[in-house]
């Protein structure tokens, strides 16, 4: 047992220590301590220390993404600190005047953040300058010389930044990438699970959600950094393999996404005879584990995925699906399961198998790649105007009351600190800018992440200066701890306030005698911080998702209806799959991954909030059906040869799109909602089942070989698909028409 943890021990920190957040937290330490070290050798500590800050403040910009926008970012950042120290050097020791100073600045900085993420990292890098500038005050040199400084340690950050991805420069790509590659695993792993007969769905399908939610964000960091540089792009064979290999990643989601069984129905098929749902099973489970090992792969022999005979379980399963049906007692309709579901394993077998063939090595000379000016669509850009901090200048923003939000937080808090009288007020306003965020969840599980991992950090450095009374000890430990907070900072936030602690405490313990009372205002500043940033969370303009999340669904829905036009319109005029067909499916799987996270958040919030959370986390459970009910039909129509669409599957896909639009109109607000006409399922679909099914006999013997033919294969797929997104969609119409007259 012992041995046990130990491995998995050993085994996180080598892949903490292999991981880019590594890198950039060693860069991180040398761009600070650097200049500190050579500002002390030449005479001018304060000289070093600004250099070092301004590196450490304009950071936060070093994260992945096209090495363009990490440039622009941390340039922005470096002048944004550079005019903030200005300004707060000048504002004078009268707490009437410095109250409403803070209020004004933490206002307009944090006022950035309308500009995206990286816009939000900018505005992070001028609030930590502007606070901190209360704790480092320098008399030695003038106002304009220590500004200049400060920037200047942007500036020197970049140019170590820009080394260290010159000479790596596939780090990020490698990154972004094996972190797809693990989480599409995880995500095919869940999904398997759902074929284990009574297990707990709904459960499986809400890891599904968090795990497709992760996708997304990982699918869009990837994005970025394979196509947004347009230059380069498809010169470089290393960057288009890896444009090649996301996208049979985009594939993989997809197909594991496709649902083209009843797993309530497949219970009752297979609940007498398990070996074939036992062949898939093993299929995904060494799909799984192929995909982990092209995520470690790093060129060694011994690591190679190409060891997981994939074909091999496909055979098992495709033997299986033969001895089922030479069985006396077998089923028709179970049949058809079983072909249709070994079909799209087959394609995310082949799928896996080109990116495996491509990571070791293999000639991408035959295979078709995106051109510069399609891949450039695929990239979700983002404004920089100055009409868009105007246009958010208003109540109905959720940056807007952010920033009012932490405006009024920061200057009660120095308020609270002045009065209080406790050793370091700006820790306080620390603590708020780090945890307070637009929302409450996320404020509330950072408030107490912090909380513990301060008080834990407090806790273990107390032991540590107890038992030993050594500075060169303190030193390395403050370094360590550093360069281990800034590692896991991201990943683990409570792990890095604890270590972010100990490198406070330790460096503390190298300047004052009396380290007992560091400690202590340290957690009490931290809960105070903590407790302010919650209450005004709730108390000040809150930015409650419920208000919200009606919008998000009509967004998804919007999005699904979209993508579902494009796909009837990909099976009436055949051919090869358009680009406006990739850009809306990535848009719908962006649209449903981000209504996950916005109900996620939403029950993070105070029970009083979540108004109709019941109807909302149905709607939000038929959009995510909806869309993997979507990649059905649309896999099929990709990958095998079809029969020419019926007047009665247009008729279908009508009606069903004239569900989600009316959907659509509810949820938005529109007081004129246009009702479309209600039929029932028969009305058009009786012409399917009749003109592509009347001769199969579902129950004869004959009727079902192992070369069944396609057009049976393909009649029985969409007709069971569209009566599946039918009533999908005519639940989630009448969930919307519930709320609304609830609300009503």
């Amino acid at each position: 047992m012992m041995r046990s943890k130990i491995n998995i021990f050993l085994k996180d920190l080598q892949r903490l220590v292999k991981g880019m957040n590594f890198y950039r937290a060693l860069l991180l330490l040398l761009a600070v301590t650097i200049p500190i070290g050579i500002g002390a050798l030449l005479g001018h500590v304060e000289m070093g220390l600004a250099v070092g800050f301004g590196a450490f403040w304009c950071s936060p910009s070093d994260i992945s993404g096209s090495r363009k926008h990490m440039r622009n970012g941390i340039l922005f950042s470096a002048l944004l600190v550079t005019i903030v120290t200005f300004i707060s050097s000048l504002i004078p020791d009268d707490i009437r005047i410095i109250i409403p100073s803070i209020g004004i600045m933490m206002f307009l900085i944090s006022s950035i953040s309308v500009f995206g993420f990286r816009g939000s990292l900018i505005s992070f890098s001028g609030l930590l300058a502007f606070v901190l500038s209360f704790a480092f005050t320098n008399d030695s040199i003038s106002i304009v010389l220590h500004s200049l400084l400060i920037g200047s340690g942007g500036l020197w950050y970049l140019i170590l930044a820009s080394i260290w991805y010159r000479l790596h420069p596939t780090g990020p790509i490698e990154e972004a990438l094996n972190t797809v590659l693990k989480v599409t695993s995880k995500y095919i792993e869940t999904r398997s699970k759902l074929v284990y007969p009574d297990v707990e769905r709904n459960q499986l399908q809400e890891e599904l959600f968090q795990y497709q939610n992760e996708l997304g964000e990982q699918h869009e960091t990837l994005r970025e950094i394979l196509l947004s540089e347009r230059r380069s792009f498809g010169k470089s064979s290393y960057k288009r393999k890896r444009v090649l290999v996301f996208v049979q990643l985009i594939n993989i989601l997809e197909q594991a996404m496709a649902n083209p069984v009843d797993y309530e129905k497949m219970d009752k098929l297979f609940r007498e005879h398990k070996e074939p749902i036992e062949a898939f099973q093993r299929l995904l489970e060494g799909m799984c584990e192929k995909l982990n090992l092209l995520a470690s792969y790093k060129g060694r022999k011994s690591e190679k995925a190409t060891d997981i005979q994939l074909q091999t379980l496909l055979k098992n399963v495709e033997l299986s699906i033969e001895k089922y049906m030479l069985r006396k007692d077998s089923n028709a309709e179970g049949v058809f399961i079983l072909q249709n579901f070994y079909k799209y394993q087959l394609k995310q077998v082949e799928s896996i198998e080109q990116i495996s063939w491509i990571i070791h090595g293999g000639s991408i000379r035959d295979m078709s790649s995106l051109s510069a000016s399609t891949a450039v669509k695929f990239i979700t850009p983002q404004e920089y105007r100055f009409q868009i901090l105007l246009d958010n200048f208003s109540f109905q923003s959720v940056i807007f009351r952010h920033a009012l939000r932490l405006a009024m937080v920061s200057m009660f808090s120095f308020i609270i600190g002045n009065y209080l009288e406790v050793h370091n007020p700006y820790w306080i306003l620390l603590t708020v800018i780090v945890i307070l965020r637009p929302n409450y969840g996320l404020t509330k599980t950072r408030a107490k992440e912090r909380t513990i991992g301060t008080i834990f950090g407090a806790i273990v450095a107390l032991a540590i200066v107890f038992l030993v009374h050594n500075v060169v000890v303190y030193a390395i430990l403050a370094v360590v701890s550093m360069l281990l907070a800034f590692s896991m900072i991201q990943e683990n936030y409570r792990a890095g306030a604890a270590f972010i602690t100990l490198n406070i405490i330790f460096v503390y313990a190298l300047l004052v005698p009396d380290l007992w009372s560091v400690i202590q205002y340290r957690v009490i500043d931290t809960v105070i911080g903590a407790a302010l940033a919650t209450l005004g969370n709730i108390l000040l303009w809150p930015a409650w998702e419920v208000k919200n999340i009606q919008n998000v669904i009509a967004s998804s829905i919007r999005d699904n209806c979209r993508f579902l036009y494009e796909i009837v319109q990909l099976y009436e005029r055949k051919g090869g799959r358009p680009t406006s067909y990739n850009l809306a499916r990535k848009e719908a799987f962006l649209s449903v991954s981000n209504l996950s996270a916005t109900f996620q958040r939403m029950t993070q919030e105070p029970k009083s909030q979540q108004q109709h959370q019941s109807e909302i986390y149905q709607l939000v459970s038929l959009n995510h059906t909806f869309l993997s009910a979507l990649a059905s039909p649309s896999t099929f129509i990709q990958n095998l040869p079809t029969t020419e669409a019926s007047e009665s599957f247009s008729l279908a896909a009508k009606n069903i799109t004239d569900h989600l639009q009316e959907c659509i109109e509810w949820l938005s607000g529109n007081e004129n909602v246009q009702q479309f006409q209600q039929k029932e399922l028969s009305y058009f679909l009786e012409d399917v089942d009749t003109t592509q099914m009347l001769s199969l006999d579902l129950n004869a013997r004959e009727a079902y070989t192992i070369e069944m033919t396609s057009d049976i294969n393909e009649a029985y797929l969409i007709i069971e698909q569209l009566k599946w997104l039918y009533s999908l969609s005519d639940q989630m119409l009448r969930l919307v028409k519930k709320i609304k007259s609830s609300a009503d």
